[in-house]
């Protein structure tokens, strides 16, 4: 996305845009995609480490018998 924000200079009567803002909303669009990323991480760690805890637990149950 492209913001038409800028500075208008008088003295030239010219709109200079502020290309910052479109560099600093790629930024924010890669720091959300690594947030998203990251997010998707961490659940995929958590349901791998709930697995094994219930594999843990079947086994207990089978050795103990309870």
């Amino acid at each position: 996305m492209a913001y038409t924000l800028g500075r208008f200079d008088e003295s030239e009567d010219t709109w200079e845009p502020i290309e910052d803002l479109v560099v600093c909303e790629q930024l924010l669009s890669a720091f959300r995609r690594e947030r998203e990323r990251n997010r998707d991480e961490t659940a995929a760690e958590a349901v791998e480490k709930a697995k094994k805890r219930n594999a843990d637990r079947a086994a207990e149950v089978d050795r103990t018998g309870a």
